[in-house]
Parts: C-alpha cells; structure tokens; sequence
C-alpha cells in the first residue's frame, strides 16, 4: 500500500472515529465486556487445565513385590518396569520404609503399630508415574507380567471417572471460548453496521465510479481493527492488574489449588486478548459491509 493511500485510509478511519465519538466509545465499552469475559474465561479454562494436569500426575500405579521375592528379583523387577515404554518414573519402597510411612500418618497413634515390627506384614513395591494415564489399563496388564510383582493397584474405576472429567472440560471450554469470540464478533460487527448504514449512500457512489470492494472497505476494517484494539486495551489492563491480586486473594483462602501465577501466563493470556480484539475487529467490519457492496 502507497504511503499516500494509507494516509488517506487513515484520515477516513479517523474522521469516521470523531464524527461518531459517542458510538465509539460505547463501541469500545462493548468490546472491553466482551473480551473482559473471554479473558477471564480464558484464565479460568488455564487454570481447570492446569489443576487437571496436577490431579492426572498424581495418577500413579502401586506393584507389590510377592514376600517370597528376593532382593536380586526385586532388583530385577524394578529394571524391567523402569523399561517398560508408558513409565515416567519408578520409586523403590522397601516394606520397613513402608511401615515408616505408616506410623507417619497414624500419627501420635504410632504406639499400635509397636506390635507388628517383629512380623513386618507390609510388601516391598514401586510407585509409578506414567506418561499418558490414559494408556494405564495396558501398562498395568504388562506390569502384571514382571517376574517377581504379585499384584497391581492403581484404583481403575478412580482413574477412568478423572480421564472422562478431564475429556469434558476439555471439550466444555473449547466450545464456550469459540461461542465467545463469534459473540465478541457480532458485537463489533453491529456497531461498524450502523457505521457503514449512515455512509451507504456514499458506498453506493464508490461503486459506480470504479472504485474495488477492497478501496472502500479498507476504512472500515480499520475502524473495527481499532475498536478492537481500543477494547482489548482496556481489557489487558484489567487483567494485568487484577489477576495476580485475585490469585493472591484465592492462594491464601485456598493454598491447595494449583494456580497459575507467571508473569509469562499472563503476558501471554494479555497477547491472545490483543490478537483476538484485532481480529475479531477485522472480522466483524468485513461481515458488516459485505451487503452494502452488491451495487
């Protein structure tokens, strides 16, 4: 594009902006409740995935080792399970470490499990981490197979119901972010028509003069880009500075949550709202004039 047509573009874009200052900025308000919604909706999709990631690592399957194995077997049982191709991570737990742990959580109630350190019941085993728990079934099923593993925990119907929650909420937000953005659209698209209905006369003479679809739409793509900026501003600042205050609010009524709390999340989070208020803008200009270019 001539320099010279893009100055002309933009004083149109501009003038347009002045003469209608009152629509613009309540243009602009839209925009902001809109990406204002998407944003934190953003943030709280980020937020459900990432306490789903945490809960899906702590997915783990226990192997016990059968009382009669020795340590050579265990020793080799712990090597052909580490090769196994799902395994992440394998943690040896001896039965005396086991029972270590044990009087732990009883707590000051230790003193009962006093008795039992003759004839130790507890069963040497591994802890595993998995890579993709949604392959647990059959990573369990091979695990089953090592030479010297009696049995297999690792609570199947638990893991099943938390891979379906995971699957829905997944899905869930996908489909709200999407219904966000096309409604973000048809927000900014309604404010460029009546933009574009007050100049339709005008369109029409461009039209019969020669002038190309992309000459006279330009200016209002613009216009909707600038909204959308103008709107995703607004909306950035407000997350920038609101976010890590609620975070901070929420860690300290609920220190178990997961939260995100990086400035690169939010920077990040700030450049999609950014993108989409630009883009939504372009979008929405581009559906609002289509009409008012069949001449």
């Amino acid at each position: 594009m001539k320099l010279r047509s893009f100055r002309r573009l933009w004083t149109e874009t501009t003038t347009s902006l002045r003469r209608n200052r009152l629509m613009s900025i309540a243009s602009v308000g839209t925009v902001t409740v809109a990406l204002l919604i998407l944003g934190f909706f953003l943030l709280f999709a980020a937020n459900v995935e990432n306490l789903v990631d945490d809960l899906e690592s702590q997915v783990e399957i226990t192997a016990y080792f059968s009382e009669e194995a020795t340590q050579e077997e265990i020793d080799a049982g712990i090597s052909a399970v580490s090769g196994i191709s799902n395994i992440e991570g394998v943690i040896y737990v001896s039965k005396e470490e086991a029972l270590n742990l044990l009087k732990e959580q009883f707590g000051d109630e230790s003193e009962l499990l006093e008795a039992v350190e003759g004839m130790n019941p507890l069963r040497d085993s591994v802890q595993i981490k998995l890579q993709n728990q949604e392959k647990i079934n059959e990573t369990a099923q091979e695990i089953e197979k090592v030479a010297g593993i009696s049995e297999v925990q690792y609570r199947s119907e638990v893991v099943e119901r938390l891979l379906g929650l995971t699957k829905m909420i997944r899905t869930f937000g996908l489909a709200i972010a999407t219904l966000l953005v096309l409604m973000t659209a048809f927000m900014i698209s309604n404010t460029i028509k009546l933009t574009v209905f007050a100049r339709r006369r005008e369109i029409g003479i461009m039209k019969l003069v020669g002038a190309t679809d992309w000459f006279i739409r330009w200016p209002f793509v613009l216009e909707g880009m600038l909204l959308g900026m103008g709107g995703a501003a607004v909306t950035i600042l407000i997350i920038f500075f609101g976010y890590p205050a609620l975070v901070q609010n929420l860690s300290v009524s609920l220190p178990f949550l997961p939260l995100i709390q990086s400035a690169e999340f939010i920077q990040s989070i700030c450049s999609i709202i950014l993108g989409s208020g630009i883009m939504i803008g372009a979008l929405g200009s581009v559906i609002s004039i289509r009409r008012y270019l069949q001449v």
